[in-house]
């Protein structure tokens, strides 16, 4: 083993918890159980839903991927508590959204999935600031670094619309929901966003996949806000302790 795999190797098991690499194999198996099931029961399961629980297996692997990264790269620098949360997304995401169908099954798990993901990229960028921080040994001020985490959330957020758009274009897909029956079930809930019966007709159902969209984006920039605010609140309670600390140490108690 050469002395280049060896040090990846030491990164990897020594800058993370144990429990959370316990974690991250749990949900890598239950992933790869619905992998290889989706390929012995071919006929359940669309191409896009095996290709979609492929996709966000390989997700689970990312911070090992990124200790492998050279020193100057950013996210070499990325902390091992960023992957518990993305296993547990792609989990929510992949497996129960996709695999176990309710995406279509559960009218709101999108949408709350969305919510969520709004909030969480806001911690993404946090997080990617503060690994620029740690690897150039440069104080980013509180006011930019709430701000670029927030239009990390928007770029993340908007980024992942404009995939959706293109591969329901491009490989025939459905990631938008765009097809009238799923206009036709929405008809029958009492959704968010969704105009009185008498407002109903033909082109509110051809409409369906920029409603989703739309909706999707909306909640998004709802969780993005609601932990940019928190994020902003939490920082500036730091502030104010670490100023006091340092008053404390020149002046005394």
């Amino acid at each position: 083993m050469s002395a280049v795999v060896k040090d990846w190797f030491y990164r990897i098991t020594h800058n993370c918890k144990k429990w959370e690499m316990v974690l991250w194999w749990i949900f890598r198996a239950i992933m790869l159980y619905g992998l290889i099931e989706s390929f012995v029961n071919a006929d359940k399961y669309e191409d896009r839903i095996r290709t979609m629980m492929i996709v966000n297996l390989a997700c689970c692997f990312g911070w090992e991927i990124f200790q492998a990264f050279p020193k100057t790269h950013l996210f070499r620098y990325l902390p091992s508590y960023l992957q518990n949360f993305t296993s547990v997304y792609v989990f929510l995401t992949a497996f129960m959204g996709a695999y176990i169908n309710w995406y279509y099954e559960v009218w709101w798990w999108d949408k709350s999935l969305h919510l969520v993901s709004g909030g969480l990229l806001v911690m993404v960028g946090y997080v990617m600031l503060k690994a620029y921080e740690e690897r150039d040994g440069r104080k980013v001020p509180t006011t930019v670094t709430v701000f670029a985490a927030f239009c990390a959330s928007f770029m993340f957020g908007t980024f992942w619309e404009c995939f959706e758009f293109t591969f329901d274009q491009l490989f025939g897909g459905d990631t938008q929901h765009w097809s009238y029956v799923l206009a036709e079930e929405a008809d029958n809930l009492t959704l968010i966003f969704q105009p009185a019966k008498e407002y109903h007709s033909q082109d509110w159902f051809a409409r369906f996949a920029l409603i989703d969209t739309m909706t999707d984006i909306v909640s998004n920039s709802v969780g993005a806000v609601v932990c940019g605010i928190i994020l902003k609140l939490s920082l500036l309670k730091q502030e104010k302790a670490e100023r006091a600390a340092k008053q404390e140490a020149v002046y005394g108690k």
